[in-house]
């Protein structure tokens, strides 16, 4: 679950874990002196800090092994990856992490509608002329016809020339309306 193993921490000799250690194997110095220890033999309230790795985008992040302890599912998602992420279970009940919907559609609907915005509003397309509408379905018929218009090609040089036109302003807009009773 995003663990670095190996990994050693340095941490002080001190009464409350010196029972832990020992019984561990390891050789007591003196009180306060610094030892090696392997992240795995840490005690449960240690506040050591370790590296762990983002299953998602694979920085390494420093957390403290009893907070680490405390983390449910199989993966971890650093703080980063959770702004884009929403928390979820799989069908075994583990925590996962899922792309948030909502969040996406929202940054392309923005996205979307800044750049509609600096292009103008596009204007309404003008009716077709009478010659290329479609006859109304008869009873005979079996499909329809697309309109006259529905396939419309560009061709490079058509889009380099509409791309070179200036800009049109956006008309003002209008008055409210206002109704009097």
């Amino acid at each position: 679950m995003g663990l670095i193993l190996p990994q050693r921490i340095k941490i002080k000799w001190n009464g409350t874990s010196k029972q832990h250690y020992l019984d561990l194997g390891y050789k007591y110095t003196k009180h306060g002196d610094m030892f090696e220890v392997d992240v795995e033999h840490l005690s449960k309230g240690s506040c050591a800090i370790i590296k762990v790795k983002c299953d998602y985008c694979e920085n390494i992040v420093g957390m403290e092994w009893k907070q680490y302890l405390s983390l449910k599912g199989n993966t971890y998602c650093c703080s980063e990856c959770l702004q884009h992420k929403k928390k979820t279970r799989d069908e075994n009940g583990n925590l996962i992490f899922v792309v948030n919907e909502r969040a996406l559609f929202s940054a392309v609907h923005h996205t979307v509608r800044d750049a509609l915005d600096a292009a103008g509003c596009p204007e309404p397309p003008a009716a077709p002329p009478q010659a290329l509408r479609t006859p109304p379905a008869s009873a005979g018929t079996a499909a329809v016809r697309p309109r006259g218009d529905f396939y419309q090609t560009m061709d490079a040089r058509s889009f380099r020339e509409k791309a070179a036109e200036p800009e049109r302003k956006a008309p003002p807009p209008r008055p409210a309306l206002t109704a009097e009773l």
